[in-house]
């Protein structure tokens, strides 16, 4: 629809250009004396033609006007975009990966949360930091209506690939595998009272796309490789998408994000 509208512009702008440039040869025509003459004596022109060409250009020129308005707008709402987009990517990079991250998930938590159903989706490697920072925040009396997915990868995944993944990954994995199931047994009375509800999930797949999805807003890193060309620790960027981001860019990683979770909810093994 917008191409053939777009087109329609176009064929309308030419068509008035072409129009209001042959009226200006005939008004130049007019002002000089001996065509004016010829004109009029061969009946090509008179002096009411002159009157209706002159009332041509008026109405073509306002049509003109309108139509140079409308590309201006719509020039100023794609640079009003870009402007934004430009914005939002220089306030959404988080340099030094986990390092500064939990300052801005904390920020996050607290300006996310609702009275209703507040979700946490957390694709991790290891959880070796993830879950110690959201640890003491679960038994806060203060942390009530909230549900965490907790993705981790699988301890027998690591083992058969150290090619790729370091070997010492496997024990993180399965020591905060068993401190989550821990926590969750020793404290299912309380989480019960305050209506939190913990699920974790180890997955097989390499984590090419890690992050935090806290109430629609992600925050979203990817993996490196280390120059022992194995799967680096998650201590470079992440970048931060606000619920309420609707630029191109956002959508574009929120999809990524989702696109993610979806696929390790369909392709992963239930622990918790």
């Amino acid at each position: 629809m917008k191409k053939v509208l777009g087109k329609l512009f176009k064929f309308i702008d030419m068509g008035i250009t072409a129009l209001m440039i042959i009226c200006c040869i005939f008004v130049i025509l007019w002002v000089v004396s001996p065509i004016r003459d010829y004109l009029i004596a061969c009946n090509i022109f008179s002096s009411e033609s002159y009157i209706g060409f002159v009332t041509s250009i008026s109405i073509l020129s306002v049509g003109l006007l309108w139509s140079i308005k409308y590309k201006t707008n719509s020039m100023d709402i794609i640079i009003e975009k870009a402007v934004n987009n430009a914005i939002s990517d220089k306030k959404s990079i988080i340099q030094n990966g986990i390092h500064d991250i939990y300052v801005l998930f904390d920020k996050v938590l607290i300006e996310s949360e609702n009275n209703n159903e507040n979700v946490i989706d957390i694709i991790g490697s290891t959880l070796y930091t993830a879950w110690p920072h959201i640890h003491p925040w679960l038994l806060k009396d203060s942390t009530m209506q909230w549900t965490i997915n907790l993705f981790i990868l699988d301890p027998s995944y690591i083992k058969k690939n150290r090619d790729f993944i370091d070997k010492n990954w496997k024990d993180t994995s399965q020591n905060f595998i068993e401190q989550i199931k821990s926590v969750c047994t020793m404290n299912k009375e309380q989480f019960i009272r305050k209506n939190i509800t913990v699920n974790l999930f180890s997955y097989s797949y390499f984590p090419s796309v890690r992050g935090f999805k806290i109430n629609e807003n992600i925050l979203i890193t990817y993996s490196h490789w280390s120059a022992d060309g194995l799967a680096d620790y998650p201590h470079y960027f992440y970048e931060y998408f606000k619920a309420t981001d609707t630029s191109v860019r956002a959508e574009c990683y929120k999809s990524l994000y989702n696109n993610t979770l979806s696929f390790y909810k369909d392709h992963s093994t239930r622990i918790i």
